[in-house]
């Protein structure tokens, strides 16, 4: 089988990018998997190797997938299915720590205001504010019509300022972090811009080349396993969220390599038809499990010590990991079939049939 013929697997030429699907499939369980204390506790090293790649995963399977509309279009359809959910849930999330934990209101509309991680009552939401402004920015037209050279001196431009920005830029100063020293970032990860839209940009040249279709993916699993490897290996750290990235051209090369990892791997399990539905159902129902996934996953593991024995917490580990999963794509399942909370929860026109309220963080299809 070929690697378009992967590409195609399980549907017509017109359908979904399988590879694709269980990339995104892969990247959420990776998330997930980021989010679980005890793996974060007791694997250190694994747990440095998915921060280095899990998120900007997501931003380069988001511009891969990205389809340019017009302005009015383009808030319709990607604005919409991001920032519905976001407010809806920050506000949700900022309702409950006004009961329970003492916030004011203020402090949750200024923390939803900002939208960055250590703002938000609900951190993983932070990622939402940021795709969208990364795929707003994608969508400028001078942009999508750069030829290959100017995409390459752009793409090298993207990388000198993020690396200005994440080592010395003004937003290690005050008021961009806590008086913990905790890093806020600019509203709606604006600092993190040329990051984001460099993984975004990435993913867009690569499909616009066909660049999938050409590399066997077991190829591109060892390419990527070696980069990732190397970086690791030197010590390379990367969180966006926490603004992290260190040391910065290896942190980026980690990044890059786990990319190509997962997309290798993606190509091989996209052949299996069992890996292959598992993982894009996964990947389908993506931002619900993005939405829930800390908190369900945390009350599972509060049940467990981190000082457990080996298969004690490896079934810890594997429990939360499960239910972090599982319960949001249950959610997912009954969110859909109940139009006014699809609509308030994942930005979906009420009027949509079943296949189409499916959830996809970047709004967006393959075809």
């Amino acid at each position: 089988m070929s690697p378009r013929d992967i590409g195609r697997a399980g549907g017509s030429a017109s359908s979904r990018d399988a590879r694709i699907d269980v990339a995104r499939g892969l990247g959420i369980l990776l998330v997930v998997l980021g989010h679980n204390d005890l793996f974060h506790h007791r694997f250190q090293d694994a747990y440095r190797a998915v921060y280095l790649f899990h998120v900007p995963l997501f931003f380069f399977l988001s511009g891969y997938v990205f389809k340019p509309a017009d302005g009015a279009r383009f808030l319709r359809r990607t604005g919409l299915r991001l920032l519905l959910p976001f407010v809806a849930v920050s506000a949700g999330a900022g309702a409950l720590y006004i009961a329970l934990r003492g916030w004011s209101v203020g402090d949750v509309i200024a923390g939803i205001a900002w939208g960055t991680g250590n703002t938000l009552p609900w951190d993983p939401l932070w990622f939402l504010p940021a795709l969208f402004v990364t795929l707003g920015v994608a969508n400028w037209p001078p942009l999508r019509a750069l030829s290959v050279l100017r995409a390459t001196l752009i793409g090298t431009a993207l990388f000198a300022l993020g690396w200005l920005l994440m080592a010395a830029g003004p937003f290690r100063l005050p008021p961009f972090v806590t008086t913990d020293h905790k890093p806020l970032g600019a509203p709606w990860s604006l600092d993190l811009l040329p990051l984001t839209l460099l993984f975004a940009g990435l993913g867009q040249r690569l499909r616009a080349s066909h660049g999938l279709d050409r590399v066997a993916p077991l190829v591109l699993t060892v390419a990527g396993a070696i980069l990732l490897g190397i970086a690791l290996g030197a010590g390379a750290t990367f969180d966006l969220n926490f603004r992290r990235a260190l040391p910065y051209p290896l942190a980026l090369m980690g990044a890059i390599g786990g990319i190509g990892l997962a997309l290798g791997l993606a190509g091989l399990l996209a052949q299996l038809a069992p890996t292959r539905r598992a993982l894009s159902l996964l990947g389908e129902h993506s931002l619900i499990i993005l939405l829930f996934h800390s908190s369900i996953q945390g009350a599972v593991l509060k049940r467990f010590d981190a000082a457990a024995g080996l298969p004690t917490l490896l079934l810890a580990i594997a429990l939360g990991l499960l239910a972090g999963m599982l319960l949001p794509l249950l959610v997912g399942r009954f969110v859909v079939r109940r139009s006014a909370v699809a609509s308030l929860l994942l930005g979906e026109n009420p009027g949509a049939g079943a296949q189409a309220r499916a959830i996809d963080p970047a709004g967006t299809r393959t075809s």
